[in-house]
């Protein structure tokens, strides 16, 4: 029989689903990711646990690259009101940087089956469990940018989802 702590610590059904699509945490610096983080450990604030995940993402670059020029990439584009009706589909598509935007595309559109990859991501952060949304422009201020989703779920924990692409 699972434990509390077990149960606490398991990974939610959303996140598996979301990891089928966009990849289980990794350090490979290219690509897609996805990090949950139970409640239990997560961090008060929401951005220095996206930021975390980001160097972990990044890796050995990110201090062979310099740690400054990481964090030169980094901006929040978008934080989503709590009264908010629009889903992270329209969130997506409505960012007005145009950095983020393009990497929002690619998020969107770059996998098997955009549909269902789709349907992820409104399962994930459309999810009445989300109390918090935030989304983040990334990359090494060069050749490498992306686009960082970070939410907390209510009493479950904080979830992740990485892009960065040259």
């Amino acid at each position: 029989m699972e434990s509390q702590a077990d149960t606490i610590r398991s990974k939610p059904d959303l996140v598996a689903e979301l990891e089928k699509y966009f990849g289980n945490p990794s350090q490979a610096a290219f690509g897609s990711s996805v990090f949950f983080v139970p409640f239990a450990e997560q961090a008060n604030d929401l951005e220095s646990e996206a930021l975390a995940k980001y160097q972990y993402f990044v890796g050995e670059s990110w201090d062979r690259l310099g740690a400054q020029n990481w964090i030169n990439g980094w901006a929040k584009v978008y934080s989503r009101e709590p009264s908010s009706s629009l889903g992270i589909l329209a969130e997506l598509k409505s960012l007005t940087d145009r950095d983020a935007r393009q990497s929002a595309n690619l998020l969107l559109e770059n996998t098997e089956d955009a549909e269902l990859s789709s349907k992820a991501l409104q399962t994930a952060f459309d999810s009445e469990l989300t109390t918090e949304l935030r989304i983040f422009k990334i990359g090494d201020c060069s050749a490498m940018s992306g686009i960082l989703i970070a939410a907390k779920l209510q009493n479950l924990g904080s979830l992740i989802l990485l892009l960065l692409l040259d």
